[in-house]
């Protein structure tokens, strides 16, 4: 069957022209390609200067966090130590808490006496250096698990640090002890219904 030239160069044509529109397809798309792999490179190097900074700020944070939970828990027990960590599972830094006796590792919350109690306060006063707020604090019978023996030497870092960080708190406390350290002394007893508040002045 014979095909006429005109409809030939119709078809011949039309085929020319899919063919420059896939071509220019196939540039922008190369294009794309081409930019995208740039974007990439550029995220990569983002990321690294990202994770970078991170370690730098976790690395200060560790420091700061570790010397003052190390320097309230070793002054009531010496034999123990904390160690902040961070660590990285699945590309995400997560930080765990670390407690040591002798040198060994331990499960603090199955450990006896008042180790968890120092422990948290130190955490507490910790925490609070790192922030920018009103320099008080409310501690709420902190060192209660502390035996009587090492009661004294609770209060006496208790007030070390208020000094070194500039902080003033407000203890909450039934031990005797704390308030041979306090600036002030507000007892507070019930009786029946009421409660009779007064103030002491040391």
């Amino acid at each position: 069957m014979a095909i006429r030239i005109d409809q030939f160069e119709k078809e011949l044509n039309q085929k020319r022209g899919e063919f420059e529109h896939i071509k220019k397809n196939l540039a922008e798309c190369e294009q794309r390609i081409s930019l995208n792999g740039e974007r990439q490179k550029y995220l990569i190097e983002a990321q690294k200067i990202i994770q970078d900074v991170a370690v730098s700020t976790q690395s200060s944070i560790v420091f700061r966090i570790n010397e003052i939970v190390n320097r309230v828990i070793q002054a009531v027990f010496p034999e123990y130590s904390f160690e902040l960590k961070y660590e990285v599972h699945r590309n995400k830094s997560e930080a765990s808490l670390k407690f040591y006796c002798g040198g060994e590792e331990i499960d603090i919350l199955s450990d006896a006496g008042g180790v968890m109690d120092i422990a948290s306060t130190g955490l507490r006063f910790a925490l609070w250096s790192m922030t920018n707020k009103a320099n008080i604090m409310l501690l709420d019978e902190n060192l209660k698990f502390l035996s009587a023996d090492l009661q004294h030497r609770g209060a006496e870092i208790l007030k070390s640090i208020c000094i070194t960080l500039g902080i003033q708190i407000i203890f909450v406390s039934h031990i005797p002890a704390m308030s041979q350290y306090a600036d002030n002394v507000i007892h507070v007893s019930k009786s029946g219904k009421y409660s009779t508040v007064q103030w002491e002045k040391t």
